[in-house]
């Protein structure tokens, strides 16, 4: 519009988030103040886990994606989020959900290190066979990323022979280590056992 400043005739907030549904107009994202658009992020981050480091965590069936592997409404929401605002959740975010069982160090070194991921990561399809051996998945009690039925979700799309309960939070390499070191170390000696019964 000539003469005219664009960005102050735009209407400041043409976002409307009501629970769990937004609904955005793609072409204002733009004009927003970066006020706004922090706290979109924010509200989005609160409502919808499942983020960065839960990556590791989601297993796919064949022939889909991480974002198509979450529950309804995340998996319409979530390409939104990662358009507009990357893999990076905010700061209280990763505090709330990946580290509620940390001491405070540890969560603020996660926090300083964090890095994001490449979208391509959350939106790729992909096909693979799982291997023929045993399968162990891990259950965590504390997980604020990740709720229980979601997690028995993955254990079945892991197929796995054997799930083992912990109570802790999003991150046992570090709230349980040692835990978590003799479940694995466990695990694995089964493993060998089986098959060197199968050789016998």
């Amino acid at each position: 519009m000539d003469g005219i400043d664009v960005t102050q005739t735009v209407p400041n907030q043409i976002l409307s988030i009501s629970g769990w549904f937004l609904v955005a107009i793609e072409t204002l994202h733009a004009f927003l103040p970066k006020f706004i658009q922090d706290k979109i992020e924010r509200v989005l981050s609160e409502k919808l886990s499942l983020r960065e480091d839960e990556q590791r965590s989601v297993i796919p069936t064949n022939g889909n994606s991480f974002v198509s592997s979450l529950p309804f409404p995340q998996k319409l929401i979530m390409p939104i989020i990662l358009r507009f605002f990357g893999t990076k959740p905010p700061q209280k975010s990763i505090e709330r959900e990946l580290c509620n069982d940390l001491t405070s160090e540890q969560a603020s070194k996660i926090v300083k290190d964090f890095t994001p991921e490449s979208k391509v990561l959350y939106k790729t399809k992909i096909t693979f066979n799982l291997p023929d051996t045993k399968r162990l998945y891990i259950k965590l009690e504390n997980d604020k990323a990740m709720r229980g039925d979601f997690q028995d979700k993955m254990a079945k799309n892991l197929k796995a022979e054997k799930i083992i309960t912990i109570d802790s939070g999003h991150l046992p390499m570090i709230s349980k280590a040692k835990e978590l070191a003799a479940i694995l170390s466990d695990f694995v000696g089964e493993i060998g056992q089986d098959e060197r019964t199968d050789d016998s």
